[in-house]
């Protein structure tokens, strides 16, 4: 690492590398419908403005924890290097929470009628329910709620929840991701909405299990909340097209960071941010 570089480490700000992009190891499904929309757009506006997002593991491999759609773009593009931020797995500040999805009443009723294999429903009003752990729950408009259980092993459980989101996949189907279940503000938003699913939390050594088993969660479900985020780099994809070393790269990454500090083109937000046209 330069001298300038390591002190803008010293100093809190977060890290970011090049690395391979066959060495990044995926959590979760891509949503090929995204992928696609990334495709067109990188390949109009020709800048990455968000890394994703890895997490340091023993050994040096990294995780992906968000920006699954975006490496598998650049991978298609026939990108084989990609820009990624950096964060430690172990860390305390590093949080995982869950996405949930606001679908229409047709899917929530195909849901009810045949949930996936090695699953059942604990219906409202029973007392007994099939065994197994909680996969989410399953909110009419209404407001009854109809939980999910299914097999406790890390990749029995992603395969159910794949499973699960084929229900719901097609465009016309999945309304929306949100980060709350209050069922008056989903009804005002979204008119169509006939069931929201709430995700059951998973923990990171959950998310961990999984990828270790082979296994890879549905897109969407899993909301890593990372402690600082970086956001506008703006990385021309060229710098990433080039032939040049992986060593060099990364040097020359270092030097753009520092670059941007020096000349104040770097602002931090402690708040919570609303990021529009993402």
């Amino acid at each position: 690492m330069s001298r300038r570089g390591a002190q803008h480490r010293e100093a809190g700000i977060p890290a970011m590398e090049v690395l391979r992009i066959r060495d990044i190891r995926l959590h979760e499904e891509v949503d090929l419908a995204r992928v696609a929309a990334l495709i067109e757009r990188l390949g109009s506006d020709g800048i990455l403005r968000n890394p994703p997002i890895v997490a340091r593991l023993a050994g040096g491999r990294r995780l992906l924890l968000d920006g699954a759609n975006r490496i598998e773009a650049l991978r298609r593009m026939g990108m084989q290097h990609a820009l990624v931020q950096t964060e430690t797995f172990g860390d305390d500040a590093l949080g995982l929470t869950h996405w949930n999805h606001v679908i229409r009443a047709r899917e929530a009723a195909l849901i009810l009628e045949d949930p996936p294999a090695a699953t059942g429903f604990q219906r409202p009003g029973e007392s007994r329910g099939p065994e197994g752990e909680p996969l989410c729950r399953l909110w009419s408009p209404g407001g009854e709620a109809t939980a999910l259980v299914g097999p406790p092993g890390p990749a029995e459980r992603a395969a159910a929840l794949r499973e699960l989101c084929t229900r719901y996949t097609h465009p016309r189907a999945r309304l929306a991701r949100i980060a709350h279940r209050d069922l008056d503000e989903v009804r005002s938003a979204y008119p169509e909405f006939g069931g929201l699913l709430e995700y059951s939390d998973i923990s990171k050594e959950q998310v961990l299990a999984t990828t270790e088993a082979g296994g890879r969660l549905p897109s969407g479900i899993t909301r890593f909340l990372v402690p600082r985020r970086v956001l506008g780099f703006n990385l021309p994809l060229s710098f990433l097209e080039t032939n040049l070393p992986l060593d060099e790269k990364r040097r020359r990454l270092e030097d753009l960071v520092a670059d941007r500090f020096e000349t104040g083109r770097v602002r931090y937000y402690a708040e919570p941010a609303f990021v529009f046209d993402d």
